[in-house]
């Protein structure tokens, strides 16, 4: 995936389906930052596009010392029917990193928004 930082906005994301070289041939010719990454993981079953999208967003992080915490967010377009943060919050805790910049497991997560239609 290549994602295009023009001006310090991200002006453009693409999933490219490509071999390693053909990221590094092609990042020459985009114009601002280029930032690749690399897939990790697919999966889920494909879906209609439901009416309501339930999209969650919440933050991740671990308390390093006094007043002191790292940290990052996370947005999910859409959810599980019937699933909450919740769940969401079961699933992160002790599982995601703290932050991007760190490989220290989080040990807490706030929501901090929801159009989901459970709590």
């Amino acid at each position: 995936m290549l994602k295009q930082i023009i001006g310090g906005r991200t002006v453009k994301t693409v999933h490219a389906e490509m071999s390693e070289a053909d990221l590094t041939a092609l990042t020459p010719l985009l114009e601002g930052k280029i930032e690749t990454y690399e897939k990790k993981f697919e999966g889920g079953t494909a879906t209609t596009v439901p009416a309501v999208m339930n999209y969650i967003r919440f933050s991740v992080g671990k308390k390093v010392s006094k007043n002191v915490s790292i940290s990052g967010s996370v947005t999910v377009p859409h959810i599980k029917s019937g699933k909450s943060f919740s769940d969401c919050k079961a699933l992160v805790v002790g599982a995601f990193d703290s932050s991007f910049d760190s490989d220290v497991k989080c040990e807490y997560s706030n929501l901090i928004g929801s159009n989901s239609e459970v709590a």
